[in-house]
């Protein structure tokens, strides 16, 4: 009984949540100049302030998902190796060099997917112009 009030309370939550971000989201999205409490950035004038904010997103969605992955894996850690349910320690743990390449093989991975996307987005904005006037600005102060 009390997992399903549980379960309808996360969905009813996470419902009223969705229909609060739809609306402040909604008024706050497209903005040519920042207002005040505002949650995403304003709309792009050049491509490469878009792939930066597209980059910014990426990160962002592989941040949430390492946190939540992280937080799972502490959550079953703490709660499955506890010295009050395992009486006695398993005495045959030995390396694993599956697991070993494993975490180090996925960090890689992780590391790649975000260096790659903005190593180009970097050698695209320092593509050099010829301009068609050049401003010398000079101050003293």
């Amino acid at each position: 009984m009390t997992s399903f009030f549980l379960i309808g309370t996360l969905i009813s939550f996470f419902f009223a949540f969705g229909i609060c971000n739809f609306f402040l989201l909604n008024n706050l999205v497209s903005c040519d100049v920042s207002l005040p409490y505002q949650l995403l950035f304003q709309d792009p004038a050049t491509e490469f302030v878009e792939g930066i904010i597209d980059l910014h997103h990426d990160v962002m969605g592989y941040l949430v998902f390492l946190c939540a992955f992280v937080a799972y894996i502490l959550s079953r850690t703490v709660l499955l190796f506890d010295a009050k349910i395992n009486k006695r320690p398993p005495v045959d743990v030995r390396h694993h060099t599956l697991i070993e390449i494993v975490w180090t093989i996925i960090p890689t991975a992780i590391v790649m997917a975000i260096a790659i996307p903005s190593f180009v987005l970097i050698y695209a904005m320092d593509e050099i112009v010829n301009p068609r006037l050049t401003v010398k600005a000079v101050g003293s102060q």
